[in-house]
């Protein structure tokens, strides 16, 4: 689940800094046509991380085609 949300960070030039939560990432960037997509991965990397919830393999690479 982290290779493709890293991916889409190099696609929009900016990488969430350390200290930086997904959401403020996500409330910082200008993603353009791609925030939908940006929205559905935060939402699955917070959920695998803060809730230990990660999304089944299928929904991870459906998320890793959108990127392409």
């Amino acid at each position: 689940m982290l290779r493709p949300y890293e991916r889409v960070h190099g696609r929009l030039g900016r990488r969430r800094a350390p200290p930086e939560t997904p959401l403020e990432y996500q409330e910082q960037v200008r993603a353009g046509p791609i925030q939908p997509l940006l929205e559905d991965l935060t939402d699955a990397v917070n959920e695998g991380a803060y809730a230990g919830r990660w999304p089944d393999p299928e929904r991870v690479r459906e998320l890793a085609r959108q990127i392409k």
